[in-house]
């Protein structure tokens, strides 16, 4: 896709959301996200906190080539849950290879909070999207030989309008 067509497109969906939330709602922000990982969450073995931490994280995600790195203890207020909480489930998700962690330090060598890249959960929803569009085509097609299959032949629809004719 060309930087113009992209810059189009980019705007469309923006004018898109905000004409389906509104302005106000969001002045602060708002995040995009794949349907098909809501749809597959189970495939991916997340659990409804891991959807909820992994969109805080998301959150963050502002610029493509950017890693997120919000705290734990921001998400666990969010969300309402505590840290250790947040910090297994972001565990969990490293684990299944969804996201990766690397440690941030400030420039006198004090921790910060940790980036997270996000290369792993993009790969899985783009496999997962994939399938669920081989899928969608392959249901289509049953559809379509579905219906052929029921049609009735043409001279049994003939035969039918001849009769309408005659009652009328």
């Amino acid at each position: 896709m060309e930087l113009a067509t992209k810059a189009q497109f980019a705007q469309e969906v923006a004018q898109k959301v905000e004409e389906r939330w509104g302005r106000s709602a969001l002045e602060n922000g708002w995040t995009a996200f794949p349907n098909v990982i809501l749809e597959r969450q189970q495939a991916c073995d997340l659990k409804p906190v891991d959807i909820n931490v992994l969109m805080h994280i998301l959150k963050y995600w502002w610029k493509n080539h950017d890693r997120p790195f919000p705290k734990k203890r921001t998400i666990a207020e969010c969300i309402g849950m505590s840290e250790s909480t947040v910090q297994r489930s972001i565990r969990k998700m490293e684990k299944a290879g969804l996201i990766q962690r690397e440690d941030r330090y400030d420039k006198s060598g004090g921790r910060r909070s940790n980036y997270h890249h996000l290369d792993g959960l993009v790969k899985r929803a783009n496999e997962l999207g994939s399938h669920a569009k081989k899928v969608k085509e392959q249901r289509s097609k049953q559809d379509t030989d579905f219906r052929k299959s029921k049609r009735r032949p043409d001279n049994i629809g003939l035969a039918w309008s001849d009769k309408k004719q005659d009652a009328e």
